[in-house]
C-alpha cells in the first residue's frame, strides 16, 4: 500500500501540473447536460488519472466519463474527481482540488486531495493516519478538540451558501463562518483543525464528492456521514448518490446531525 500511495500521489501531481497550465492561461468553460460547468482542465486531468490507474486493473468510477460495464459487482475500485470545485477554478479563487479514492468493500481505504494552486496535498491510508504535504513540509492531520457547539467554526461553500444555511448555523450559535471552495478542500480544513464543521445539504452528490476526503477526515480523528448521520457506502454505480454530506471533528457530530434534521 505504501508503494501504491507513492505512485498515486505522483499521478495526482502530474494531473495537477496540467490543470495549472490551463488555469494560468485563457480557457472557455462549457456546460454539461446537468447544467454544471466543465472545463478543459476537468477532461485533461481525468484522462491522465484514468490512464495512470489502468495499470492496477481495478475499475474506475469517475465524474466525467461513462462508467465501465462489469459482469459482476466489484469489491475494489477507484473513485476519481478530476477537478473538484470547477466553479472556483473558473472564478480563479485557487480553491479547487483533484481527488482520488480507493474503495474496498464499500469503504475508502486510500484518499488523496490535492490543491495544486496552493501546493497542498492531503492523503490517508486506512489505519495509518492522515497527513498533509505543503512544499517540503509534512505534517500529521488531527481534528480539533472542540466539544462545544456554541464555539463551532464552520467552513461552508463559497458558491452555494443559502439563507437556510445561514439560519441553521445561527441555530448552532456558530462562532465563525469561513467560505471556501471545493468539498475536498473544506474537509481538509477540518482535518487540519482550522474548522469544526462542514455540510452540504444537496441530496444527490456524486460518490466522487465524498470518497477521498472521507478516509482523510476519519484518519485525522473526525467523521463524515450523509445528512442523516449514516456512514456512506460506496458502490461501483454512478447512479448511486450520496444523500448530503456532513463532516465534523467527530465530537460535535451527533449534535450537528440532530440540529440539521430537526
Amino acid at each position: 500500500m505504501d508503494q501504491l500511495l507513492t505512485e498515486t500521489i505522483s499521478l495526482v501531481e502530474e494531473a495537477g501540473d496540467v490543470v495549472m497550465d490551463i488555469y494560468n492561461n485563457e480557457f472557455s468553460p462549457k456546460e454539461k447536460k446537468d447544467k454544471t460547468p466543465v472545463t478543459e482542465a476537468d477532461l485533461k486531468a481525468e484522462k491522465i488519472l484514468i490512464k495512470g490507474l489502468k495499470k492496477y486493473d481495478w475499475p474506475i468510477l469517475s465524474e466525467e466519463t461513462e462508467q465501465e460495464k462489469l459482469s459482476r459487482e466489484t469489491e475494489k475500485f477507484w473513485v476519481v474527481d478530476p477537478l473538484d470545485g470547477t466553479q472556483d477554478f473558473i472564478d480563479k479563487t485557487d480553491e479547487f482540488s483533484i481527488m482520488m479514492g480507493l474503495v474496498f468493500n464499500k469503504r475508502p481505504v486510500l484518499g488523496i486531495v490535492y490543491e495544486p494552486a496552493k501546493q497542498k496535498l492531503a492523503y490517508a491510508l486506512k489505519e495509518n493516519g492522515a497527513y498533509i504535504l505543503h512544499g517540503e513540509q509534512k505534517n500529521r492531520l488531527k481534528v480539533s478538540s472542540n466539544k462545544q457547539l456554541r464555539k463551532v467554526r464552520a467552513v461552508m461553500s463559497r458558491s452555494h451558501f443559502s439563507k437556510e444555511d445561514e439560519q441553521l448555523l445561527e441555530k448552532m450559535n456558530t462562532q465563525k463562518i469561513l467560505h471556501h471552495g471545493s468539498n475536498g478542500s473544506k474537509i481538509r480544513i477540518i482535518a487540519e483543525a482550522k474548522a469544526d464543521l462542514f455540510y452540504n445539504s444537496y441530496k444527490r452528490l456524486g460518490q466522487w464528492d465524498a470518497c477521498a476526503p472521507d478516509v482523510i477526515i476519519n484518519e485525522a480523528g473526525g467523521k463524515l456521514t450523509d445528512f442523516k448521520g449514516n456512514v456512506i457506502k460506496y458502490t461501483f454505480n454512478s447512479e448511486d448518490k450520496v444523500k448530503g454530506m456532513v463532516a465534523t471533528n467527530a465530537l460535535l457530530h451527533k449534535k450537528v446531525i440532530n440540529i440539521l434534521n430537526d
